[in-house]
């Protein structure tokens, strides 16, 4: 107030003893008796007045200070507590909020956390190195369609794996040292292996093995396969099978034994109506023996892999030797008949015979000769006697017959004769005229 004289701290003096009881004095009785001076006749201001202004004054001061202190620790309280609200709710919603945890531990623990940013990073390769720069992780597709992601050691051997193979079917791996399945798991099956061998297990196989993993099955594999068959398999370490015993589906066993290729070599097959040997060079089948509805047989193959030849014993009681040509016709038949007649056929390429010699039942030689269509058109041959005759045809009907003597098959008897026939079988000439 202007009347009023404060010190360096803007306090005021200490006047009396009595300003601090004046200080007791509520505000509102200060205001009525203000209000009930200013209503009351104007009198002479009694001696004290300026002291009671002073007193007055000073209360409005202290009452002053002490609402702006109330004010401002209301202020702060309030902010203290609408703090203590946020940093709580936050506390709360950490464990489902990333961003909130985030920012949690930006304030809180460290300043250096990444804040997670919604975008899209699209890449054909991703690799990370070490400070030296090798290669310890990569996730990329790989040529056969399969995506890996892959760790790898400080030698740059691989060592673990997880990867979907082109066909959708998953798969996890992991290596030894030297970069050797040590594990691997697929949905189909379970695979392990040591650097004394290795095994897998499948739902429908067991393979073992006992050298460098070169291929799952090899060593031993037992199982079965999609068309029923059950089989045992000696592999080598390459993974390329050298012995097989199967039984198909049908109950018939086999055994196989391959090459260092892993190509068929010999296979022994008993089938249901039979049984076979077969003999194969690289791959490609070269002699067969077996017997199976038709009879014993054996046969022999070309390098091209068709029979080239055959010994059979059919089963009406006929042994024969046939010789095929490249295409796998056969050309040449010999055999000998259950009746003890024997005989050899020319044939064309499509199966008609050309030309027959055989001994009948006497035991009598004859040759005869056919056109493309398979009808008999010439004949040689020796009767029970021994004489020889020649014989033309056209048509199955006699046109010329030559005989060294007479008889049935010169159609006259008596000595040599030549005779001459028409179409219709009768006869223009003959020498001798009988």
């Amino acid at each position: 107030m202007a009347g009023s004289s404060r010190d360096k701290d803007g306090r005021m003096p200490e006047k009396s003893e009595k300003a601090p009881e004046a200080l007791e004095t509520k505000p509102e009785e200060v205001t009525a008796n203000a209000a009930e001076t200013t209503a009351k006749p104007a009198a002479k201001p009694p001696e004290r007045l300026p002291d009671v202004l002073r007193g007055l004054a000073e209360r409005l001061d202290v009452a002053e200070r002490r609402y702006r202190r109330l004010r401002w620790r209301s202020a702060f309280t309030g902010l203290l507590s609408l703090l203590a609200l946020v940093v709580g709710a936050a506390a709360l919603l950490a464990p489902y909020n990333a961003q909130v945890r985030t920012q949690l531990d930006r304030i809180l623990r460290r300043a250096d956390i990444a804040v997670p940013q919604s975008a899209t990073l699209e890449a054909e390769r991703l690799v990370l190195r070490d400070a030296a720069g090798d290669m310890r992780a990569e996730l990329a597709p790989r040529k056969d369609g399969t995506l890996a992601f892959a760790l790898y050691d400080t030698h740059g051997n691989l060592r673990t794996e997880l990867s979907v193979d082109a066909g959708g079917l998953g798969g996890f791996r992991l290596a030894g040292e030297n970069g050797q399945p040590g594990l691997v798991v697929t949905p189909k099956s379970l695979r392990f292996a040591d650097t004394d061998g290795a095994a897998f297990l499948a739902s429908t196989s067991l393979g073992l093995t006992a050298w460098g993993v070169g291929d799952a099955r090899s060593g031993v594999w037992i199982g079965t396969r999609p068309d029923g068959t059950s089989a045992v398999n000696l592999a080598d370490r390459q993974g390329r099978t050298r012995a097989g015993v199967a039984l198909k589906g049908d109950g018939s066993p086999s055994l196989t034994l391959n090459d260092q290729e892993g190509r068929t070599g010999a296979v022994l097959d008993v089938p249901a109506d039979g049984a076979r040997l077969g003999l194969f060079s690289e791959g490609t089948p070269r002699a067969a023996m077996g017997y199976g509805a038709g009879g014993p047989q054996l046969g022999l193959y070309g390098a091209d892999g068709k029979e080239r030849a055959a010994l059979r014993y059919l089963n009406d009681g006929t042994s024969g030797v046939f010789l095929l040509d490249a295409e796998g016709h056969e050309r040449i038949q010999m055999g000998v008949r259950p009746n003890g007649g024997s005989g050899m056929s020319l044939l064309d390429r499509k199966g008609v015979p050309r030309a027959v010699m055989s001994t009948v039942a006497d035991e009598s030689p004859n040759l005869v000769l056919f056109d493309a269509g398979g009808v008999r058109r010439a004949s040689l041959g020796l009767n029970g006697d021994g004489a020889p005759g020649l014989r033309f045809e056209d048509k199955g009907r006699p046109r010329a017959v030559l005989n060294a003597t007479g008889g049935e098959r010169a159609g006259v008897p008596g000595p040599p004769a030549f005779v001459l026939y028409d179409k219709d079988g009768t006869i223009l000439f003959q020498a001798p005229v009988y």
